[in-house]
């Protein structure tokens, strides 16, 4: 009889913020602006640490001159996963993880953004799989 692979399988220890870089931007000029176009980018990093084990990231950056701060975030979870890298499991490793640690970074963009006294900015919520893997074919 095969065994079934399933989230309850992956198990999430804890997560933290592994790095905020928040600097409001002084030379930015609002009069004027309707729209902001952030263009945001998002990273993904898997570090193994075992066979059953990973330290996942996900980061976010946005910046320049013509938005009003620059933002560079990068939330880890360490995650459990028995042979995490045999074929059908890595999927969970790779993938679920992201999903399990958006809204994690969501949150923390949202909070630092409306405590630093600018519109909040907040990231709908977004496909993590294609997110990941737009440029993959």
């Amino acid at each position: 009889m095969e065994k079934t692979i399933s989230n309850s399988d992956l198990l999430m220890h804890r997560y933290w913020i592994e790095k905020i870089d928040y600097k409001f931007n002084p030379s930015f000029n609002s009069i004027n602006k309707k729209e902001i176009d952030l263009s945001p980018k998002f990273s993904r990093n898997i570090k193994k640490i075992d066979e059953s084990r990973a330290v996942v990231s996900i980061g976010f950056q946005v910046g320049g001159a013509e938005v009003p701060f620059v933002f560079d975030l990068i939330i880890s979870g360490l995650f459990e996963l028995q042979n995490w890298e045999d074929e059908e499991k890595k999927f969970l490793m790779t993938e679920n993880t992201c999903a399990i640690l958006f809204p994690y970074l969501r949150q923390a963009i949202t909070t630092i953004t409306s405590t630093a006294n600018v519109p909040p900015l907040v990231i709908p919520v977004i496909n993590t799989f294609n997110l990941f893997n737009h440029n993959k074919k």
